[in-house]
């Protein structure tokens, strides 16, 4: 009997917590949102967004940030073209977290009536491909990288609002990415020759990516802190993958080891430019 006591007084306790909780955070909330709307009146609509995103399940916050959306930023990505840079997203790249993370920037390299093709300017990461120890073969779809680059990126890069404007792209059989590394053919289509040495951010250096100054002989090719990168594409060798060159931004089709640990990452996605009527 006195466990059945014990155990409704723990049941009411917990849901008492719970309850207090949200009851706080909404407070919280509310507190925000009343100061996202004052700031709109005084027309810093940059940090009203910023706050409206943080907040996006409370009341109408997401609709009034995408509606900022439309207004500030919309116009800069639908008037882009092949070759210009777009800022998109926010990650970590001077390596100094103290002064919060900063714009990320993406080079054009398709443009449609629906959508943009933009990849990374710099690599903003270095991981590895792949992190598993297994006789079975190697896969972009059962990767590490992959899988960071859909859920972490994704999530800790881009706010509520531009998710919403990422288009779900095939990248195989059955297989569709929102955030994904170009494979080897797209970058012959896609990406200049010159375009290719990629430089690391700071942050991706502090990460271990191997860099260097690309090629001092060749001024058009020379990038300050050019590194290898990943590509999509399973090299020819055991459990390899197909990189992209400092030197010369070319891409061997034996590959390197999957779990290399100096490698950079260079995101690709496609964002729509449709306005919704």
């Amino acid at each position: 009997m006195k466990k059945g006591i014990i155990a409704a007084a723990v049941v009411v306790l917990i849901l008492g917590v719970i309850g207090y909780s949200v009851f706080t955070s909404s407070i919280a909330s509310e507190k925000k949102y009343e100061e996202a709307v004052e700031l709109l009146e005084q027309g810093k609509t940059d940090e009203a967004y910023k706050i409206l995103t943080e907040i996006k399940r409370y009341k109408n916050s997401l609709e009034i940030a995408e509606d900022i959306f439309y207004e500030k930023k919309f116009e800069a990505l639908s008037s882009a073209e092949v070759g210009d840079i777009i800022t998109f997203g926010r990650y970590e790249q001077d390596n100094d977290p103290e002064n919060g993370t900063e714009d990320i920037e993406w080079v054009v390299i398709e443009k449609s009536d629906r959508h943009l093709f933009v990849i990374s300017k710099y690599a903003i990461d270095c991981i590895e491909f792949d992190t598993t120890f297994t006789s079975d073969a190697l896969t972009w779809e059962n990767s590490t990288i992959r899988r960071w680059l859909n859920r972490t990126f994704y999530t800790d890069a881009l706010d509520p609002v531009e998710q919403m404007k990422i288009i779900e792209t095939e990248n195989g059989e059955e297989v569709t990415d929102k955030v994904f590394l170009l494979s080897s053919e797209e970058i012959e289509s896609f990406v200049d020759f010159f375009d290719r040495t990629c430089a690391a951010t700071e942050y991706t250096k502090s990460k271990g990516a191997f860099t260097t100054d690309s090629r001092p002989d060749y001024p058009e090719l020379n990038v300050e802190n050019a590194c290898n990168w990943w590509t999509r594409t399973i090299g020819q060798g055991s459990r390899t993958v197909v990189c992209i060159d400092y030197e010369y931004g070319s891409a061997g089709s034996y590959g390197s080891p999957a779990n290399d640990n100096n490698k950079a990452v260079r995101p690709a996605m496609k964002i729509s430019i449709v306005k919704p009527e």
